[in-house]
């Protein structure tokens, strides 16, 4: 088990992990060092979901606009391909991905009901189940989002190239004592987990994201976040990379911008009730006015239309737009990614 303060202090303790007791192995995308038991990461402050690490070199964009996009339960290809081309390489038909996390939660399965021919059955949205569940039995102990379906994902002909590595997902209310607040625990289920690109990268923002959606529809606070992994591995090549230029660099588990007080994170939900109209309006037309929450026109506008800028390899205006970015963490990560990308 690893415990850590946010994903940006747990990326060293990986490595490290890696380091000491990490097994090479091949896998069907290249050469792999694989822990060889199953880990289990614990985040305290989930909310403080941003990487910095240049060595890294996360991209903020598809971090937070593929969380949306999942919340939206799409699994449309052209979206994603925005922010990295490389998604192509992982759609069956060129069109969608099989395994968007979103869709699963929000439309994949279906109700098990007999319809008229030529009627699809209702499709099940998971997200609203659990948060009706948990208001109507707040001690409820089967608050839980699958992702991983036997029929599609099991059979071992005409395998997807994109069979989900998250399976589930379980929530649990913990009521606190005293002048504690209740929160919303949160444990992911994984079977096989890449601890760069994945675990301490996109995973940590778009599972932190799904926790503070159903939290705030539940009015309780963010509480732990869990992740159990049956293979928790990295790629050779990209661990030696980002490995080595961490001990460069000097890069230490302390140099965390949250813990010195730097940046903080800036709530995605200000009204529960409102949320999902603006998220619709947003994919709509990003330029709209009229949002509610202000999450859209203070942090998700201007990251979009800065990397408008940076498609039309206009970095300094990229830079411009990014600076209003109200959120300080993803305004920082932007920043410091765009500058990475100037020339000298």
């Amino acid at each position: 088990m690893i415990s850590a303060r946010n994903v940006h202090d747990f990326l060293p303790k990986g490595l490290d992990l890696l380091v000491s007791a990490g097994i090479p192995m091949p896998s069907r995308a290249g050469n792999v060092l694989t822990y060889p038991i199953p880990v289990e990461i614990v985040y305290e402050f989930p909310t403080e979901r941003v990487l910095f690490w240049p060595e890294r070199d996360a991209n903020p964009w598809l971090h937070i606009f593929e969380s949306l996009w999942m919340l939206a339960g799409r699994n449309d290809l052209a979206f994603l391909t925005q922010f990295v081309k490389r998604f192509e390489q992982f759609s069956d038909d060129g069109h969608t991905l099989a395994g968007a996390y979103g869709h699963r939660w929000r439309k994949h399965f279906h109700e098990r009901k007999a319809t008229p021919v030529g009627v699809f059955p209702k499709p099940i949205d998971q997200i609203e189940q659990v948060v009706t569940l948990l208001k109507a039995e707040p001690f409820s102990r089967r608050a839980i989002i699958t992702m991983f379906d036997p029929v599609e994902d099991l059979h071992t002909d005409e395998v997807s190239k994109d069979v989900p590595c998250n399976i589930s997902i379980c929530f649990r209310v913990i009521y606190g004592k005293r002048d504690e607040a209740n929160r919303l625990d949160m444990t992911v289920i994984n079977r096989s987990n890449d601890l760069i690109w994945g675990l301490a990268g996109a995973n940590a923002v778009h599972m932190s994201i799904l926790q503070e959606y159903i939290a705030a529809k539940l009015e309780l606070v963010v509480g732990y976040f869990r992740t159990y992994t049956t293979n928790l591995h990295a790629y050779e090549d990209v661990f030696a990379k980002t490995y080595r230029g961490a001990l460069v660099a000097g890069v230490a588990p302390t140099s965390n911008p949250y813990t010195a007080g730097e940046v903080t994170p800036y709530p995605l939900i200000t009204n529960p009730t409102t949320w999902d109209r603006d998220l619709a309006l947003f994919f709509e037309d990003p330029a709209a006015y009229g949002y509610d929450n202000p999450f859209f026109p203070q942090v998700a506008k201007p990251l979009w239309f800065a990397h408008k800028a940076y498609k039309k390899k206009d970095i300094p205006a990229a830079l411009e737009i990014a600076s209003q970015c109200q959120a300080s963490d993803w305004r920082r990560a932007a920043t410091e990614w765009l500058q990475r990308r100037m020339k000298p």
